[in-house]
């Protein structure tokens, strides 16, 4: 008999033998019929009955320590290879170029206080800060800030976002000036983390127009915190000094404090200036007496205070 013949007959003799066990019969006679059987079976399939295949297979030769740090370093160049060849297209993401205005500009930008869901499913450009960054094997989230305002921006692998672009954008340091082409989506739920709550930006091109250092001084975000949050008991918040902040005085300036500050300067001077106009005042620049030389050199004489 065939050795599937064979195991059919093995298994039929083992469930008469179940049988006769549950009625209490002696079953001495069928367990010889079943052993030869078996025995059989071996010799047609050239391995005991219900050892699988794989198992009566032999074993793969086992890898030593050297070859597999041989395949690992094989498997990575073949990963960075591909990384290569994903980022090979320059025209979705990387470093701007110095502008050097050659030429006329042709993007559309549109600022991040403007942005909401009314503008759902329209793309363009949006240029700011990168306040922050989380990022995800296949996903990375961005936030923009332009100003006092802020939007959350979403890159998501698909056919048109490569992993490349996902990880250039995760790498970029913070507080960087970005440009990115979105298109306007409505979030499911509100986003809470940011000033623009009903609208959130689909990434589908992003370059970096001017890239802080890699380590800054100081966090804006940081800096932003009230007295009242970095003193409290408990607390766990850096305190910024004032040194630090005057030394750094262009990242401090970028604070929701500092901006509302120079926001209300420029509106009060803007209000003088315009009652000036309306009673028909010419503005001037007129020379400035300063203490010390000036910085050029010219026009520098003495007075009595």
């Amino acid at each position: 008999m065939d050795a599937a013949t064979l195991e059919a007959a093995i298994v039929a003799k083992g469930n008469e033998i179940r049988e006769l066990k549950a009625a209490k019969a002696d079953v001495t006679a069928q367990v010889a019929d079943l052993k030869k059987l078996k025995a059989d079976y071996k010799f047609a399939a050239g391995h005991e009955f219900g050892a699988s295949a794989a198992a009566a297979a032999p074993k793969e030769k086992q890898l030593t320590k050297k070859e597999l740090r041989i395949l690992e370093k094989q498997k990575a160049a073949e990963a960075a290879a591909a990384i290569k060849t994903d980022s090979a297209d320059p025209s979705k993401f990387g470093d701007a170029p110095l502008i050097q205005s050659r030429e006329l500009p042709t993007k559309t930008f549109v600022d991040v206080a403007n942005i909401d869901k009314s503008l759902a499913g329209q793309s363009f450009w949006v240029r700011g800060y990168l306040q922050n960054c989380r990022a995800k094997p296949k996903i990375a989230f961005l936030i923009v800030r332009q100003g006092a305002f802020t939007i959350q921006a979403v890159v998501t692998e698909s056919a048109d976002v490569s992993k490349a672009l996902i990880k250039y954008a995760s790498d970029i340091p913070r507080e960087s000036v970005v440009d990115v082409f979105v298109t306007v989506i409505v979030p499911v739920n509100p986003i809470t983390g940011t000033t623009q709550h009903d609208a959130e930006l689909s990434v589908a091109k992003i370059f970096t127009i001017s890239k802080a250092l890699p380590v800054l001084p100081l966090q804006v975000e940081d800096a932003s915190r009230s007295d009242t949050l970095v003193f409290a008991e408990g607390s766990d918040y850096v305190e910024v000094g004032l040194d630090t902040r005057l030394d750094n005085r262009v990242l401090d300036l970028r604070t929701p404090a500092n901006q509302a500050i120079m926001r209300i300067q420029s509106g009060v001077g803007q209000l003088f200036r315009e009652f000036l106009y309306s009673k028909g005042f010419v503005e001037i620049h007129t020379p400035k007496l300063l203490g010390g030389a000036s910085e050029g050199g010219a026009n520098c004489f003495s007075y009595d205070p």
